[in-house]
């Protein structure tokens, strides 16, 4: 604190009880009349301050970690749909990497993972941003979607989405999107189908015959 512009720490120090509390102190030097060289602080206890910050920084620790390792596809949106983090695990899924997803915004066409496959666009009614909005619109979990996606192989995926609405701490709305490659099992039902309907057709042609 020997210095005359205004220095702060926090630290931790034993308070009343022997308890120990966050204290944060400011601290600035001057020069009184004797020349004598003085210092005056200023000490607050910001415990629950602190420790609030701490919790909220635990929460978003533990977030990443979760994110970074698990093997879905994680997005975090703001209020216009733009993408502020991303799972590193993009580019395995959808052949784009997290960086690329990251500052794009639902509906630009860069935004491979909200490219819904053409040849399945009109059948399945799926419109991402409408989603979008409406799980903003019910602040809360949003209604589960499955929808067909171009990867730039040129195969088309089976997704499985869910989405999350919450606030931020600075009081902003916000959307965590979590989906799920589900292609094997889309496809296996695709063919389960198609399986039943040929024997519909063989049984109604036996019949007739």
């Amino acid at each position: 604190f020997m210095s005359e512009d205004t220095v702060t720490i926090v630290f931790w120090a034993r308070g009343f009880d022997d308890e120990y509390i966050w204290v944060e102190s400011s601290g600035r030097s001057y020069w009184d009349e004797e020349g004598n060289q003085r210092v005056v602080l200023v000490m607050h206890d910001i415990s629950e301050r602190f420790t609030a910050e701490l919790a909220l920084q635990e929460s978003e620790d533990r977030f990443r970690s979760l994110a970074e390792n698990a093997s879905d596809l994680i997005v975090e949106l703001d209020e216009t749909g733009r993408v502020l983090y991303a799972s590193p695990n993009h580019k395995e899924l959808i052949g784009q990497s997290a960086d690329e997803v990251v500052g794009t915004k639902i509906g630009e066409g860069n935004m491979r993972l909200h490219r819904v496959a053409a040849s399945d666009r009109q059948d399945e009614g799926i419109d991402v941003l409408e989603a979008f909005h409406h799980t903003l619109a019910q602040k809360g979990q949003g209604d589960l979607m499955t929808y067909p996606f171009e990867h730039p192989d040129g195969s088309t995926r089976w997704f499985e989405r869910r989405a999350q609405s919450f606030t931020a701490r600075d009081g902003s709305p916000r959307v965590v999107v979590i989906s799920r490659d589900v292609t094997k099992r889309a496809n296996a039902e695709r063919q389960l189908r198609l399986s039943e309907e040929r024997y519909r057709i063989v049984a109604d042609m036996s019949r007739d015959i």
